[in-house]
């Protein structure tokens, strides 16, 4: 209920407000838990929620999937693309992985030092924009659709030596 501490409610409405936040990110059954008993990925989420009931218009992420497995990781922005479309919030995330890029945002800001480039994720794939960015030479690999672990854009890039 922290994220309710300056809202106007009951005491009743704010528990009954945190508990469908605890629901909608889905940690019902520990919602009794304390949270220092809770794993990281489980503080995550009742951190998520703790925002969530604030029913911000707009959050900020620095680099959300750091500790995140590769695995997880895809449900993970998954998670978030599912809160902006439900809940039409602006998610802001700053990441270094490129990758993602692709699937699950509506518009990319390159940035390094100076706005480089800011549109369309399908736009940002270019060879000379990757090398004002990360100022050398990129090569550029995409995978096919038919790649398994990939669905829309799924780019690796290395330095050339």
């Amino acid at each position: 209920m922290f994220g309710l501490v300056n809202v106007n409610l009951s005491k009743k409405d704010k528990i009954e407000k945190a508990k469908q936040y605890i629901s909608y990110v889905g940690m019902s059954r520990f919602e009794d838990y304390p949270f220092s008993r809770l794993s990281g990925g489980q503080q995550q989420r009742i951190s998520i929620a703790r925002v969530l009931v604030a029913e911000p218009e707009i959050i900020f992420l620095d680099e959300p999937s750091t500790g995140v497995d590769v695995v997880a990781q895809e449900s993970f922005y998954d998670f978030w693309k599912k809160i902006r479309d439900e809940k039409g919030i602006t998610v802001v995330m700053v990441s270094h992985d490129i990758g993602v890029v692709g699937k699950f945002v509506d518009k990319v800001a390159g940035l390094n030092r100076f706005l480089h480039y800011y549109g369309s994720p399908k736009e940002f794939f270019q060879k000379h924009l990757l090398q004002k960015l990360y100022g050398s030479d990129i090569e550029l690999i995409v995978h096919s659709p038919e790649c398994v672990a990939c669905e829309h854009f799924h780019t690796d890039f290395k330095r050339k030596n």
